[in-house]
């Protein structure tokens, strides 16, 4: 179905960009009438998108931490099919979903998930055909050459299995790796990390048939995927160098040091260039010499740690952690244009890598939210990365033909319908808590002034509590940390909520609900384990709990048989008390829907 408004601007005819000069665009007819950088549709998955979104004969493939795999059609931005993995087994890691980036070929997907399977699909149905079991999260993208999927995990092991059974055909140990393998040449090369530091993670060879280890690298810790170029395997690690090695050998042909850089996004390569991003302000885009490692030049695209470039043509696109879309020109590094692709303000807006089809880039966000861009250029991404299908790709590694698609901008962005794969019943919410594990029903708790809400409930610290909570209008919500369960933060989906991330015990944040709706909210970095809540407004279609069935911080309630805190809401040591200003308060108020007038802490962080 279709709810809200997609398009952060209108069309405009003769395809102008922002600033009114006229932008080169694709010669397809659904979309000669755009601007570059324009949202051409939205679709809403209620999880964010870690997965790299694939594009394959005219359907868009990618996964959620909700769980749920979408199948999306390309040119409408509807959902197709979906497919539901299982939850985490051990809550260990509080990674939950899927961001591993589908693989398609032969009419088949391939993905891993953080229940410790790799799956394989039909790609027109979605239905399963078989899974695979490791020991931990498969978070690496699979790569099928040759009728074998290759995939390493988490726990240690590299597999090489059946595509068409499933059947295991050989497996060794890698290391603890999210890296996607690169095969060329009948050579299966990744990377791997510790949690003991630098100089104790590898990059290793292996042949593709037997498995047979042919070389490593030992004290490159890694969490990049690796390419490879003319003969060299080229990999970021933690310890701020990038890595060029022999792909026969092993053997370190150069090593360069981008300073400050935390971490590597997958490189891309073209005509003898690579492109690669590291999780610093100051890496930005950086072109190497593929044989030397010398430094070509340096874009200031701001941190993309997760984000691998994607080529087409003369340009390098790269969507960076704050969401912004950035257009380079691949000659000199210069930024050709760059646009702000969404207004929540969420750390690391941004996490999946990007593709081009037909000059349509397909991105994923932590907002919950895959896009089809404009780019204004013609044809689709031909970068190293995705003609060796490594992470996602498109229509050149599935084998099929070019993609042409006819997209018109949508005035209304498109929600995913709830199916039979949700896991509990969630009227009133979507599919909002199909993973949080204490969501009953909705409390009623109308006839107060001010409730709280407990941050970092529940034997583990990572539930609020209650999750769901049905309020008066003008009523103000609190939300106070136990000091349990690690960093936690409120976030809520509409942006008018964000809060610092502390483990402070006794900090609270609050907000003054007015108008009808629903608030949906979020803990950032234990989101995906389902620390998720929500807040009603006068009425919820939902099933009504007595107040007597809530619980607060996480314990049984207590005599006032609520479960609630009645009296006033307190700040936190290190904060101060006061509300935001009236510029502040008059913003908050124009963003329609239902109005939030947000006091205590919430412009800590600016």
């Amino acid at each position: 179905m279709l709810v809200g408004s997609a398009a952060l601007g209108a069309p405009v005819t003769g395809s102008h960009d922002r600033t009114g000069d006229p932008a080169s665009t694709s010669s397809s007819p659904g979309h000669s009438d755009t601007y570059r950088g324009e949202t051409l549709w939205t679709f809403e998955g209620n999880g964010s998108f870690r997965s790299s979104p694939t594009v394959v004969e005219g359907t868009v493939y990618v996964g959620s931490t909700n769980r749920l795999l979408y199948a999306v059609d390309a040119e409408t931005g509807e959902e197709r099919w979906r497919f539901e993995v299982g939850p985490e087994p051990a809550q260990t890691n509080k990674a939950e979903g899927i961001w591993s980036s589908p693989q398609v070929k032969d009419g088949r997907l391939f993905v891993g998930a953080n229940d410790y399977n790799l799956y394989a699909l039909d790609a027109e149905t979605g239905a399963e055909l078989w899974r695979y079991e490791t020991d931990k999260h498969v978070q690496s993208s699979p790569t099928v050459v040759e009728g074998t999927v290759y995939v390493s995990g988490r726990d240690l092991g590299m597999y090489a299995l059946d595509a068409e059974t499933g059947e295991e055909v050989w497996a060794d140990e890698i290391g603890i790796s999210g890296a996607s393998p690169a095969v060329v040449d009948g050579s299966v090369y990744s990377g791997s990390y510790t949690t003991g530091g630098a100089e104790s993670g590898k990059v290793a060879s292996f042949d593709a048939a037997t498995g047979e280890e042919e070389w490593r690298v030992d004290g490159i810790d890694t969490c990049s995927s690796p390419i490879v170029v003319d003969g060299t395997v080229v990999i970021g690690a933690l310890d701020e160098y990038v890595y060029g090695l022999d792909a026969e050998t092993g053997e370190q042909v150069w090593r360069t040091e981008l300073p400050g850089a935390q971490d590597f996004a997958m490189p891309t390569a073209k005509d003898g260039t690579v492109y690669i991003t590291g999780w610093s302000r100051e890496t930005g885009l950086r072109a190497l010499d593929a044989g030397t490692g010398e430094e070509e030049w340096h874009a200031p695209t701001y941190s993309a740690g997760h984000q691998s470039p994607t080529v087409v043509g003369d340009t390098v696109f790269i969507v960076n952690q704050n969401a912004e879309l950035v257009s380079v020109a691949r000659s000199d590094g210069s930024v050709n244009w760059r646009e702000r692709l969404h207004e929540a303000p969420i750390e690391n807006a941004t996490q999946g890598s990007a593709i081009v089809v037909d000059g349509i880039l397909f991105t994923g966000g932590e907002d919950d939210r895959v896009r089809a861009v404009e780019t204004g250029v013609d044809g689709s991404s031909d970068g190293k990365r995705v003609t060796d299908g490594v992470l996602n790709h498109h229509h050149t590694w599935a084998g099929t033909g070019p993609q042409t698609l006819d997209i018109e901008p949508q005035e209304a962005t498109a929600t995913a319908t709830p199916t039979e794969t949700t896991s509990r019943p969630t009227d009133g919410y979507g599919d909002w808590f199909a993973n949080v594990g204490n969501y009953d029903g909705t409390v009623d708790l109308r006839g107060r002034s001010e409730v709280t809400i407990a941050v970092g409930a529940g034997e583990d610290g990572m539930l609020f509590s209650p999750a769901a909570a049905l309020v008066d209008p003008g009523t103000t919500v609190v939300w106070e940390w136990t000091g349990r369960g690690g960093d936690h933060n409120v976030v809520s989906t509409d942006g008018t909520v964000s809060s610092r991330i502390t483990s402070e015990s006794g900090h609270t944040v609050s907000a003054s609900l007015s108008d009808p709706g629903v608030l949906r909210y979020f803990c950032r970095p234990h989101r995906p384990s389902g620390m998720k809540g929500a807040v009603a407004v006068e009425t919820v279609d939902d099933e009504l709990l007595a107040p007597a069935t809530a619980t607060r911080a996480g314990t049984t309630t207590g005599d006032d048989n609520d479960g609630m805190d009645d009296g006033p809401a307190t700040d936190g040591e290190s904060g101060s008390s006061g509300s935001p200003g009236p510029g502040v308060v008059g913003t908050i108020a124009a963003l329609g829907g239902a109005s939030y007038l947000l006091r205590r802490r919430l412009l800590e962080d600016d």
